[in-house]
């Protein structure tokens, strides 16, 4: 074996020290610093994505929410909605008079499974057939983020929980139930759940969504909602 020259060996071995310097970890605090500022990196991306109604989302990550007095009813009613969007797929409808919260509550709901890292659409119904009009109509020489009504249906099937605020405002024609139920039957087949938000009683529902015995998937996005979410008021 030959001799080895020894400040040849003290310059590599300072070399290798020097490298694993560069490779020392970061302590503990600098690692939860940088976690935090993925993950909170991560969350603004997701809100961002998700459609949810400024206002009312600046209530829920400024202001919070009350659950105490007055609030327990909108308390004891989101506790309901969490445990039934816990167990996809869930067809769940939210309903009750006007300025209750409902829609503080969804809000409230989707902005904790976006800290989850859960995605979260947040829709009015009427944008929603304004998109649905816009693929199947489709002016030539368009640029549209959708070109065909199943791209639209595709696009809804993706996230965790899928809310479609306003639905009693919108007239209940052939056309609108017949997307309800086709959005509807492609979260459920994709195991994602859908929460459809009016100003409604359980029977008003049941009459919008069958068209009063008019619209022949009528019954089964009513036994959908029956056997899988079922009605929250408040």
């Amino acid at each position: 074996m030959s001799d080895l020259n020894k400040p040849d060996v003290d310059a590599a071995l300072a070399a290798q020290m020097e490298r694993l310097q560069g490779m020392t970890p970061a302590s503990p605090a600098a690692l939860a610093e940088q976690r935090a500022e993925e993950d909170g990196g991560a969350f603004k991306k997701l809100l961002t994505e998700s459609g949810l109604p400024g206002l009312t989302l600046a209530k829920v990550l400024h202001d919070g929410v009350r659950t105490d007095g007055p609030h327990a009813a909108w308390a004891a009613a989101r506790a309901k909605v969490r445990a039934r969007l816990a167990e996809p797929p869930a067809l769940l409808v939210l309903g009750g008079a006007s300025g209750r919260g409902k829609t503080l509550l969804a809000v409230a709901e989707g902005v904790d499974l976006l800290k989850k890292g859960r995605r979260v659409r947040y829709l009015r119904l009427f944008d929603l057939m304004e998109i649905y009009d816009a693929a199947r109509s489709h002016p030539p020489g368009a640029e549209l983020e959708f070109n065909t009504e199943r791209e639209v249906s595709l696009w809804l099937a993706q996230p965790h929980l899928l809310v479609l605020d306003e639905c009693d405002k919108v007239r209940d024609t052939r056309y609108v139930l017949d997307k309800v139920f086709n959005v509807a039957e492609a979260r459920r087949e994709a195991k994602r759940s859908t929460l459809f938000v009016g100003n409604w009683s359980a029977a008003d529902f049941a009459a919008w969504a069958g068209m009063n015995g008019q619209v022949a998937h009528g019954p089964a996005l009513i036994n959908r909602v029956n056997r899988t979410g079922g009605f929250v008021e408040f």
